[in-house]
């Protein structure tokens, strides 16, 4: 599922925006990601845009995406 969905948003060519760390225990993990897309296919939504992020639970509150 997760994979169908990144393809989408790379054929799109829309940015995704992702925020990481240097662990050095797991190399690098990801704090969390941004990115926006079409929000209906429908012409009168043309204009609009659906915008997504996500923060890892351990990274929430911590103002790293500012």
């Amino acid at each position: 599922m997760y994979l169908a969905w990144y393809g989408d948003k790379q054929a799109s060519g829309r940015p995704m925006f992702v925020a990481e760390v240097a662990s050095e225990v797991l190399g690098w993990s990801v704090l969390g990601w941004s990115t926006y897309g079409e929000f209906r296919a429908k012409p009168g939504y043309r204009h609009s845009a659906e915008h997504s992020v996500c923060v890892a639970a351990g990274s929430r509150r911590q103002r790293f995406m500012r």
